[in-house]
């Protein structure tokens, strides 16, 4: 660092937090903290802008700066460097004003969008610095609301704009989806010789369709139809059949997508992850046939051999089924409730087939034939035979439950995206959908270094 900036920042500090230091004395001892503690957040705030400012302006426009910048421009196609005025928007939210180097020739067929080099260089996306960035996706996806996350943002001390956390947001969250679920991996991790346990489900969200018709007023109308976003949950099991959250973090996707892109987007993540190299895989779903009818295939395609995994339906909603099953009984009430009972101990042994058996049995003792109710209920059992075997399930320290992606459909997609009246755009959803997805699973931060890596890549 020169001596002169050296000594330029001493005298800020000394201007700034020195000069104030007796006045918060006097703070405490009235016993106002509050007033206290703000006014030393208010002032690191400016201190902090002020060694932005410095720095930036020194390191920005130096030589040694200038022959890195030259070389990466190289790799670009990028040339002729000069000087340039450019703003940087800081992680408190305050914009600092440098000089930097322009390229101002670029190759043909070039699409960057960025010639300002000290942006590329140090990871910036429309301007905002990485931990700026970061802060305004992150506030967008855990608050309910843009203007909730603008509220939060200032009550921080962070300067915020409603339309530049949502713009920030969007950026962010494309990047994240066209680098894939790599970009928040740790250093060489997978899942090769663990206890794999893949599930998949659907959330619902509301939509806003333009439909071409316009208002009275000429304002542009749209349709509002709720969707059907998919979710896939990876999570790694213990020898006890537990999560082990402490040996892998879990994985999210989600999107707004039909069954082939949800299908498609599984294939990638076991490949990624190496399920393939997996000790055992265990697959657990609710009846939904958009997934019955193709997981195999996914698994097939992403490697993964038939003999390692383990096909489960989710427990709570084979007994919903045989509740509704028991209820087409030609029995009194009490005498059905009795023998759901019963039934629910056989399906809980995997005795799914008996309990067809049984059912027709007492339908033609009532001198009865099945009646199309009768058909599509026992089909549910007859068809998820093998998916039942419950208590063999729980022997093998296996999970019977779905709660776990379930639990995701929750946290993920309807305490945020689910409102009656928030409507959204798919390409949106799916950025927002990414975001909240890394930072649920404890991956946010791997994947705000890997789209800093990005733009530093071009």
């Amino acid at each position: 660092m020169a001596p002169t900036t050296t000594t330029k920042l001493a005298k800020i500090f000394e201007s700034i937090v020195l000069s104030r230091v007796e006045e918060w004395r006097e703070l405490l001892l009235a016993g106002d903290f509050a007033a206290f503690e703000q006014e030393v957040q208010s002032l690191l705030r400016q201190l902090h802008g002020e060694i932005m400012r410095e720095l930036l302006g020194e390191v920005g426009s130096s030589q040694a700066f200038k022959n890195k910048l030259k070389a990466l421009g190289l790799s670009f196609g990028l040339s002729r460097l000069k000087l340039r005025s450019t703003r940087i928007q800081v992680g408190t939210g305050q914009w600092v004003d440098y000089r930097s180097y322009y390229a101002h020739e670029v190759k043909k067929g070039y699409r960057g969008a960025n010639r300002q080099l000290s942006h590329v260089y140090w990871g910036c996306v429309d301007r905002a610095s990485p931990k700026y960035l970061s802060t305004a996706c992150m506030m967008s996806i855990t608050c309910p609301s843009f203007e909730i996350a603008k509220q939060v943002m200032g009550e921080q001390g962070i300067q915020a704009d409603y339309r530049r956390i949502r713009r920030l947001s969007a950026h962010g969250g494309a990047i994240g989806r066209r680098l894939g679920i790599s970009a928040q991996l740790d250093s060489q991790e997978d899942m090769a010789g663990m206890r794999v346990v893949v599930q998949a489900d659907g959330g619902r969200s509301r939509m806003r369709e333009g439909n071409g018709k316009t208002s009275k007023k000429g304002y542009q109308k749209y349709n509002t139809p709720w969707r059907e976003p998919k979710l896939i949950a990876i999570h790694v099991l213990d020898e006890k059949g537990q999560i082990a959250r402490t040996i892998r973090k879990p994985f999210y996707q989600a999107a707004i997508q039909d069954a082939k892109a949800c299908m498609e987007d599984l294939v990638e993540m076991l490949r990624v992850l190496k399920v393939d190299q997996a000790a055992q895989v265990q697959f657990l779903a609710d009846g939904a046939s958009f997934i019955w009818k193709r997981i195999r295939n996914a698994f097939r395609k992403a490697g993964v051999a038939a003999k390692k995994i383990v096909y489960t339906l989710d427990y709570y909603h084979a007994v919903e089924h045989l509740k509704e099953l028991s209820e087409l009984l030609p029995l009194a009430k009490q005498e059905r409730k009795e023998q759901f009972e019963e039934w629910k101990s056989w399906l809980w042994d995997g005795l799914a087939n008996s309990i067809a058996r049984d059912f027709k049995k007492r339908v033609r003792k009532a001198g009865l034939e099945l009646n199309k109710d009768m058909k599509t209920a026992l089909n549910y059992f007859i068809k998820h035979h093998d998916r039942m075997q419950y208590k063999l399930f729980k022997r093998r320290k296996l999970l019977c439950g779905s709660g776990l992606v379930e639990s995701a459909i929750r946290r993920v997609i309807n305490l945020r995206f689910k409102g009656p009246s928030a409507f959204w755009c798919s390409e949106n959803l799916d950025k927002m959908f990414l975001l909240r997805c890394a930072m649920l699973s404890g991956r946010w931060h791997n994947l705000m270094n890997s789209i800093g890596l990005e733009i530093k890549a071009g």
